[in-house]
């Protein structure tokens, strides 16, 4: 017998959390945001895909302890309305699985988003676009395909915690192509982006504190 869609996203969605649970060891704990950001996390009624949530759904131990949260506030939620979890997770309402329902979306999608990782600390910077200088490491460049991905940032060390700007500029005309706002901690942060409609090609990727003016520059190639 086929399976139904509830019966197909339990079963998917088992198998993303055994993923998780499994795949991401850190016995080090090494970026662990604590016990309140975790619970912060589990709390939301919302996906907001910060460096939080990043961090939560790619370490074993600390998705372990967002599990252990979504329990208990669907067992209080339970509780008080009087409803059974099955129907508070079937349903939405106000506790909403969201790591696990964007997991799912993407696997599901005929668009998939693809997980890539920038590792700015190797990479050769310049000023202003000029590409003629830049200057520091040259480590594996920076890449991507011009589909929809999820970028996980690794910020050079020194950078200190806060919001930051992320620009990418076209290879030719110098045209702003995309920017967003993120959210750094423990020099690492997260954003989305879609590059269906992209040329390939190399583009500039900026990067900078939401309270300073100069960019940092670093070069970026699409296929």
């Amino acid at each position: 017998m086929a399976e139904s869609p509830e019966q197909k996203y339990e079963r998917l969605k088992h198998d993303v959390q055994e993923h998780i649970l499994r795949d991401y060891p850190n016995p080090e704990r090494k970026g662990c945001p604590g016990d309140a950001a975790i619970r912060s996390v589990a709390s939301r009624t919302e996906l907001r895909k910060d460096a939080w949530w990043h961090h939560v759904t790619h370490c074993s131990p600390c998705y372990q302890e967002y599990l252990d949260e979504r329990r208990k506030l669907e067992s209080a939620v339970a509780e008080r309305r009087g409803f059974s979890r099955r129907r508070i997770i079937v349903g939405g309402g106000a506790v909403a699985l969201a790591t696990v329902s964007v997991i799912l979306v993407r696997e599901l999608r005929p668009d998939p988003v693809y997980q890539v990782s920038w590792d700015l600390a190797s990479q050769r910077t310049f000023r202003g676009l000029d590409t003629e200088h830049m200057q520091g490491p040259t480590g594996p460049p920076l890449s991507a395909p011009a589909q929809r991905i999820s970028v996980e940032l690794k910020l050079p060390a020194g950078r200190t915690d806060g919001v930051y700007e992320v620009a990418i500029w076209a290879p030719t005309s110098g045209s702003e192509r995309f920017h967003t706002s993120t959210s750094v901690r423990s020099g690492r942060a997260a954003f989305d982006a879609d590059l269906r409609r992209w040329n390939s090609g190399v583009y500039s990727l900026g990067v900078r504190p939401a309270s300073q003016q100069a960019w940092t520059f670093f070069q970026l190639q699409f296929s």
